[in-house]
């Protein structure tokens, strides 16, 4: 009879308050396993945008200090090849970014040309994605959240910010996912790739090779900046006219540009010619043309006619 007694009270488990207290148990442990899941997904979607944030910053305007081969400097990316940011296109915020995956406004594929009005300036510039690689699968772009990216433009609708949306609702390092490319919301972009490229203009005596300032007798010295036309992908000339003056020591001068690797070329003009474009064959005088790698901040670069 003990022996029975004994294997039924074993038989019948724990008491309802044993129970209760074990669930209870259970109940915290599993609170706290979700809330520490949910930290752990909230840093990966963290750190999942802020690297696409870091390749959509490397598409635009590319990586910084990046060297060739030689260990000359680089400047790659959608700026350095055609001159502007991306602009925002259609409606679907997921696929406004999409020039950097494809060429949807169809400027010009990128290609090494002579410029139209001087053959002697060779310049590669265009439209030479993909600058952003997405996966097979995909065709559209989202943070980590998967919430489409939220995008400023400025007035030509050039986009100027990208900000994580799925951050900004969340509050997991809102403020913090977002990266600036040219300016803000509404204001002409430029700010982190418009630059300008400034120096002297000399002129190599002949008799003695020793550099003097041009002769301003000789005729109207002009500046010519080559780069990316951001409306078309092919050659923008942007010239600029230089005073020339008997009574200074140096002829300067200064011109607006974008970064990457462009082109500069002086030419002094027949006395009376107007300085136009169409005019720079009728250069009496002029220096080679020089090939610069152009970054924010600006640059000096002397030019030499002869």
């Amino acid at each position: 009879m003990n022996n029975s007694r004994t294997c039924l009270r074993i038989a019948g488990g724990f008491t309802l308050l044993e129970l209760v207290i074990v669930l209870a148990i259970l109940a915290a442990l599993t609170t706290v396993a979700v809330r520490s899941l949910d930290g752990v997904e909230d840093q990966s979607r963290y750190d999942a945008t802020r690297r696409s944030l870091d390749n959509i910053q490397a598409a635009v305007l590319g990586t910084a200090n990046e060297r060739d081969a030689d260990g000359s400097l680089l400047v790659t990316g959608f700026v350095a090849d055609l001159g502007r940011l991306p602009y925002a296109v259609g409606n679907d915020p997921t696929r406004q970014l999409q020039e950097l995956w494809r060429n949807p406004n169809n400027v010009q594929a990128f290609a090494i040309a002579a410029a139209p009005d001087d053959p002697a300036v060779i310049l590669g510039t265009g439209w030479r994605g993909n600058y952003l690689r997405l996966s097979l699968s995909q065709s559209s772009l989202v943070d980590g959240w998967g919430q489409a990216y939220g995008l400023n433009t400025d007035g030509s609708g050039q986009i100027v910010t990208v900000t994580s949306s799925g951050a900004a609702a969340s509050g997991y390092g809102a403020g913090l996912l977002m990266v600036n490319l040219g300016g803000s919301a509404g204001q002409p972009a430029s700010a982190s790739y418009a630059t300008t490229v400034s120096g002297c203009v000399y002129q190599l005596d002949a008799s003695s090779g020793q550099l003097k300032n041009p002769d301003p007798n000789n005729g109207p010295i002009m500046v010519c900046y080559f780069g990316p036309n951001p409306n078309t992908g092919g050659i923008l000339e942007l010239p600029a006219t230089v005073t020339v003056s008997s009574s200074a020591t140096v002829t300067a001068y200064s011109v607006p540009a974008t970064i990457g690797p462009r082109v500069l070329r002086a030419y002094q003009l027949p006395p009376g010619t107007p300085t136009t474009l169409t005019n720079l064959g009728l250069a009496t005088l002029k220096s080679v043309p020089v090939r610069i790698t152009l970054q924010a901040g600006g640059q000096v670069r002397d030019l030499v006619i002869r």
